[in-house]
């Protein structure tokens, strides 16, 4: 498929809250692509690191123009901290713009040495602490390390948000022990459960198969390293 690639800037909106990404149809390669002036899309988090921006029928934000060219442009929301560095590379196809970091500005990107925890519903990163209701929220920033006191309630957002950020530690706190070896808590129903096994042994299973599926791996009862 054809695309378009765009290294652009995001600016600062007047308040300095947020980020404003601000596309003009050089060549036009906006209205080529389904962009015109007046088009509504919808800005939506990608399962990686960016955002995909696609026309919409209904929709509350607009394709706007200057001097009768289009203009793609938003800002005003707390997706647009999804990004670390301001250089974005945008991707564009048809009916499809992809918002992404720009390689350049990756590799050369700080290590981070931040630490965030999770204790129930709130996250606390190093610009302060967030409720933390689905996973999807996208803080500012990278952290080197999460610590997560994890519970049947916060489990689902949390996991989520882990595999978003990817530190390089993940600590589990907890006071039950973690087993190193595989619990096969989804097996057949003839298989009997540990003895005494709570709740919190079963959450805590749960996030370490989690994690080592996604490429952790346990170091002791309660780190996990990539």
């Amino acid at each position: 498929m054809r695309s378009d690639s765009i290294l652009t800037t995001l600016g600062n909106c007047s308040t300095g809250l947020n980020r404003r990404l601000w596309v003009e149809d050089s060549y036009s390669r906006l209205s080529n692509n389904g962009f015109d002036v007046g088009t509504g899309f919808v800005v939506e988090p990608r399962m990686g690191p960016g955002l995909n921006i696609r026309p919409a029928i209904l929709s509350s934000t607009h394709v706007s123009k200057r001097n009768g060219s289009a203009i793609l442009s938003y800002e005003g929301s707390s997706v647009m901290a999804r990004f670390s560095a301001p250089e974005v590379r945008v991707k564009l196809s048809v009916g499809l713009a992809q918002i992404l970091p720009s390689l350049r500005a990756f590799s050369v990107r700080i290590v981070s040495t931040e630490t965030w925890t999770i204790d129930g519903n709130t996250l606390t990163t190093a610009a302060g602490s967030i409720a933390l209701r689905t996973g999807l929220e996208r803080p500012a920033g990278r952290p080197a390390v999460i610590e997560a006191a994890l519970s049947a309630s916060n489990l689902i957002a949390a996991t989520a948000l882990i595999a978003w950020a990817k530190p390089a530690t993940v600590r589990i706190q907890t006071s039950a022990v973690l087993p190193t070896g595989q619990l096969d808590l989804f097996g057949a129903d003839e298989i009997p459960a540990p003895k005494g096994s709570t709740d919190a042994d079963i959450t805590q299973e749960v996030c370490r198969q989690f994690l080592v599926a996604c490429g952790w791996a346990q170091t002791d009862a309660v780190t996990f390293k990539r």
